[in-house]
């Protein structure tokens, strides 16, 4: 899977705006997250044997390597993640109230650092339709394989003066 990635999936991404790139990643992740017997061919080919698993605050990781909030801003694609070797998912940012998030280009890329700088402003389909989806998607039985947090912010209309009874909202 390594040299797959480094010599096929990464040259199409990095060719690619970043946004598009992400996008393109997560569609990805979305659909491996929907089909288990894919989820399942994902993980056996995953680079991530080696199981190193922590408990922190009393919750059990498989591992250290956790997939940060923004990649999967509305919860789509985040049953995929433990096939791809994170140990835990944080969804969002997620706000009370929908949005589109800053205006584009919003994504910027340093190939020199390896890294890629984030401006979107957290755009997202709102705290009731992510808490709805994620109702439907995530299975009340037993213990999860990987802990799926959620990262939550202030609407970007909302006044400071309501700020806690917006992310109160959201929580």
């Amino acid at each position: 899977m390594d040299s797959f990635y480094e010599n096929v999936v990464r040259p199409i991404l990095f060719k690619q705006n970043p946004e598009v790139a992400h996008d393109m990643a997560l569609q990805a992740m979305k659909i491996v997250g929907a089909i288990p017997p894919l989820r399942a061919v994902v993980e056996y080919l995953s680079l991530v044997k080696t199981k190193k698993p922590v408990r922190v605050f009393g919750i059990d990781f498989p591992n250290r390597v956790g997939l940060a909030a923004g990649f999967d801003k509305d919860a789509y694609a985040f049953r995929a993640a433990p096939a791809f070797g994170f140990g835990h998912v944080e969804i969002g940012t997620v706000s009370m109230l929908k949005q589109a998030g800053n205006p584009k280009p919003r994504m910027f890329r340093y190939p020199d650092l390896e890294a890629v700088v984030n401006s979107c402003g957290f755009p997202n389909d709102g705290a009731e339709e992510i808490a709805a989806r994620l109702a439907a998607t995530v299975s009340k039985k037993g213990r999860k394989k990987c802990p799926l947090g959620i990262n939550i912010g202030k609407s970007k209309i909302t006044p400071l003066e309501n700020a806690a009874e917006d992310y109160l909202f959201s929580f």
